[in-house]
C-alpha cells in the first residue's frame, strides 16, 4: 500500500509541475483533500451549519475548520499559492543561513500551502510555525504533519488570533504566508494579519502574497458574462478607472482616489477586480479563482460619471473596501 507520505509527494509534485494540465491539477487537489480528511480528520464533505462557518474577530471572519478545508479544491488558488510559497522558500534559502523559519498564519486544518514542502525539505532546511485561531484546526494540521512523517519540520503550533499575535522573543521569521481573504479584501482579516505580522519578518524576509491590487472598472454585462471568452487577456469591454487599493507587505498599503469615467464611457455597472501577485511568476488574475472574481461596488454614494471617489480599507468588524466622494 502506498504510504501517505508517498501520496503527498506525488500529488504535490503535480501542483508544482508547470506542465500539469488543468484536469491534472484538479485531480491532484481532490486527492490532497482526501489525504487531509484521512490524516487530519476534518471532512470537507461534512455538512456544516452557518453557525460553525467560523469566528468573528475584531478584524473579520476567521474561517472554521470545515470551511477552511474546502478551499483546497479551488484549483488555481491552491496551485499558484503552493508554487509561489515553494519558490519563496527557495529564494529565502539563498538569503539566509540555517533552517528557514516559516510562519503560516491562518493555516487551516490541512496546512494546504506548505504541503509541497513537507516531503521536499529536511528539518535542517525548514522549520514551520503554524498559527490559527481554532484548536480543532491546529489539531488536524498537527496530525497531518505526523501522518506524513514531517513532524520534525513543525517548530510550533500556536492557537491565537493572527491579527493580534505577538511572536515575543522568538527569532524573526524568514518567510511568512497568509491567505485569509476573499475577493476585494472583504469579510476575512487578511489585511489586518498582514499589518500585524509582515513587519515582524527578518530584514530581507519574504511575505506571501507579495501584493494584492484591487481596481475599479465599468463592465458590460453581456461581455462580462460571455463564458466563451477566455478569462485572461481577453478584451471584455471594461473601462478601467484605476487602482483603488494596493496592499504590499513592503510598506505600500493605501487606498486611492479615482475619477469615475465620463458618461460617454459608461457601462452597465461599476465593479471591483482583484489581482494577487503571489510570488515571482505566480499570479492570480480576474476569474482565476474565487479570490479574484469580480464583485459589486461596496455601499456608498452613487457612482456617477466624473465624480472623484476616495477609497480606504475598513478593518473593524466586517472588513472591506469603503469609499466616499472626495
Amino acid at each position: 500500500m502506498t504510504s501517505l507520505r508517498d501520496r503527498l509527494h506525488a500529488q504535490t509534485g503535480v501542483l508544482l509541475d508547470p506542465a500539469s494540465t488543468p484536469l491534472g491539477l484538479r485531480e491532484a487537489t481532490i486527492a490532497l483533500a482526501a489525504l487531509g480528511r484521512e490524516a487530519g480528520g476534518v471532512d470537507t464533505l461534512m455538512d456544516s451549519p452557518p453557525a460553525s462557518q467560523g469566528t468573528w474577530t475584531a478584524n473579520g471572519m476567521a474561517l472554521g475548520a470545515v470551511y477552511a478545508a474546502r478551499c483546497i479544491v479551488d484549483v488555481f488558488r491552491t496551485t499558484r499559492f503552493c508554487a509561489g510559497l515553494h519558490d519563496a522558500v527557495a529564494a529565502a534559502r539563498q538569503r539566509f543561513q540555517g533552517p528557514i523559519r516559516l510562519l503560516y498564519a491562518g493555516c487551516g486544518p490541512y496546512a494546504t500551502l506548505v504541503l509541497p514542502l513537507l516531503t521536499r525539505c529536511s528539518p535542517d532546511e525548514l522549520q514551520i510555525t503554524l498559527l490559527d485561531l481554532h484548536p480543532k484546526t491546529l489539531r488536524s494540521a498537527t496530525r497531518l504533519f505526523e501522518a506524513v512523517g514531517a513532524q520534525d519540520l513543525l517548530a510550533e503550533a500556536v492557537c491565537d488570533d493572527a491579527t493580534a499575535w505577538d511572536p515575543g522573543a522568538r527569532p524573526p521569521f524568514h518567510v511568512g504566508v497568509c491567505e485569509a481573504l476573499q475577493a476585494a479584501l472583504g469579510k476575512e482579516p487578511h489585511v489586518a494579519i498582514t499589518h500585524n505580522l509582515a513587519p515582524r519578518l527578518a530584514p530581507g524576509g519574504i511575505w506571501v502574497p507579495e501584493s494584492i491590487e484591487v481596481r475599479a472598472v465599468l463592465v458590460d454585462h453581456a461581455r462580462e458574462d460571455d463564458h466563451s471568452l477566455a478569462a485572461v487577456g481577453t478584451d471584455r469591454g471594461r473601462v478601467d478607472f484605476g487602482v483603488v487599493y494596493d496592499l504590499r507587505a513592503g510598506g505600500v498599503d493605501a487606498g486611492r482616489e479615482v475619477v469615475v469615467p465620463g458618461a460617454e464611457a459608461w457601462g452597465d455597472e461599476a465593479m471591483l477586480l482583484t489581482t494577487i501577485q503571489v510570488y515571482g511568476e505566480h499570479r492570480l488574475g480576474p476569474y482565476d479563482c474565487g479570490l479574484t472574481m469580480p464583485v459589486r461596488f461596496p455601499d456608498g454614494p452613487a457612482v456617477l460619471p466624473g465624480r472623484t471617489l476616495r477609497f480606504h480599507c475598513d478593518l473593524s468588524g466586517k472588513p472591506g473596501l469603503r469609499y466616499e466622494q472626495a
